[in-house]
């Protein structure tokens, strides 16, 4: 028997993704586009990484083999999943289902409409893919596969939590309801619509699945919430607080003693963080427009202002 996991789509991936990690470069036979979502993060220069810090929204527009290329999304990509990758950077291990509660980010391949299932890897990346909601947060490109929002495909993956091993399984339904007539006045809402609808379509399934006996059903008052209502955070934290007290009553059977919490909650958080590489050395080659003791300058002035910024947190 699985004790517990978690497998969540879309924006529900990133906070059981964050707590669960406590806490391709261009070839040749490859089109090389100048532009941030295309590029790994390990391959830009230090310069370009500090330029990455606080954008986070914006289209990115850049020049291919191919003339302009125009952006997938209104969210920037490579500056979103920078911010997810230092907040999953205590990730101690690439497979998830190793993870204190084993976990799985659920997309959907653009090309055929299809689930995937993200068991392992790199967690910021997979709950990047997750939550990349189509035109407004960028795809992502895992193992060869375009990957956006999994709720397209499967909005409440009760069958993954099944096949994880689950036995009792506490979904909680965030999808939003359709929009009404008056409410479909642009383009834009008209393909938020549409979205809603396929949503809603494998929501039906994915309801059916649940045997009533032993699931609990945990579902928020979000009719005035959507996945864009970025100001209504503590609201919707509310409304969320609100349907898991209402659901009490059928949660208590499954509680267990707290020192029995207590043990378990230490088993399951008692691997330790990978820890950092000490460097020797560093050694620099290939300079040609930019100065070795420039580089050198940027590097120590990065490593201060980090060093800087973990004394101001603590």
């Amino acid at each position: 028997m699985l004790d517990s996991a978690h497998a969540n789509t879309t924006l529900a991936a990133v906070l059981p993704g964050l707590r669960e990690s406590r806490a391709r470069p261009c070839g040749a036979s490859l089109p090389c586009y100048r532009r941030a979502s295309q590029v790994a993060r390990r391959d830009l220069s230090i310069a370009r990484k500090s330029d990455d810090a606080g954008s986070y929204v914006g289209p990115e527009i850049g020049i291919g083999p191919d003339g302009v290329s125009l952006p997938k999304g209104a969210v920037s990509g490579v500056a979103l999943e920078a911010l997810l990758r230092r907040l999953t950077v205590r990730q101690a291990d690439s497979d998830f289902g190793r993870l204190p509660i084993p976990f799985r980010a659920i997309a959907t391949e653009v090309s055929n409409g299809e689930m995937v299932v993200l068991d392992h890897g790199n967690l910021a990346q997979a709950v990047r893919a997750s939550m990349a909601i189509p035109a407004v947060i960028s795809p992502v490109e895992i193992d060869g596969q375009l990957l956006v929002d999994g709720g397209i495909a499967r909005n409440l993956p009760v069958d993954v939590a099944r096949a994880m091993g689950a036995n009792v399984i506490i979904p909680i339904n965030i999808g939003s309801p359709l929009l009404r007539r008056d409410q479909i006045k642009s383009v834009l809402s008209m393909s938020e619509q549409m979205t809603r609808m396929l949503t809603a379509s494998n929501l039906r399934t994915s309801l059916a699945e649940l045997n009533p006996q032993v699931d609990v059903l945990i579902t928020p008052d979000l009719a005035n919430v959507d996945a864009a209502s970025f100001d209504l955070l503590k609201e919707a934290e509310g409304y969320g607080e609100q349907a898991a007290r209402q659901a009490t009553d059928r949660l208590r059977r499954y509680a267990v003693p707290a020192d029995d919490y207590a043990v378990l909650s230490a088993r399951r958080h008692g691997a330790q963080a990978p820890e950092g590489v000490l460097l020797s050395a560093v050694h620099i080659d290939g300079t040609q427009r930019v100065p070795e003791a420039s580089l050198r300058g940027t590097m120590v002035s990065v490593h201060r202002s980090r060093n800087g910024a973990r004394r101001a947190s603590a």
